[in-house]
């Protein structure tokens, strides 16, 4: 858990939160760091986003990999891959239910990488030292400068 967090299944109202937050285009490139069952991949994919989950746990990944593939969202990706060893500069958006303890960590890997006008989308935790942009519930939005 030092890299990571547990799994917590989002629930499907903040699911459809994050999408609104968003305002998918078809062009975009989203990245679900740490996408559990899929979930949020899936949704954002059918939104008409181009979706890259990641995830680590190889339970995690081989029953969200089954449920993109049964979804029939060609869009819709899960990489067997840990987020921190991927460069994240091709993403327009980035999603994360992460914990506290990683937060920090990630905001100054996403500050390197992300292009700017990115956005990243967190759950429960902040992400250190950047504005948020909106709010919905437990979501927050942030955009790269």
């Amino acid at each position: 858990m030092r890299n990571g967090a547990i799994f917590v299944p989002t629930d499907k109202k903040t699911v459809e939160n994050i999408v609104k937050l968003l305002q998918i285009k078809p062009s975009m490139k989203i990245a679900d760091l740490g996408s559990g069952d899929g979930r949020i991949v899936i949704a954002l994919s059918q939104a008409g986003a181009q979706a890259t989950g990641f995830e680590n746990n190889p339970v995690l990944f081989l029953w969200s990999w089954v449920k993109t593939k049964k979804s029939g969202q060609g869009r819709a990706q899960i990489r067997f891959q840990s987020f921190w060893h991927k460069d994240l500069g091709e993403f327009d958006a980035v999603v994360v239910f992460g914990m506290t303890h990683i937060m920090e960590r990630l905001g100054n890997k996403l500050r390197k990488e992300l292009k700017s006008g990115a956005v990243v989308v967190s759950n429960i935790f902040e992400l250190p030292d950047w504005p948020v942009t909106a709010q919905e519930g437990s979501l927050r939005l942030y955009r790269h400068k």
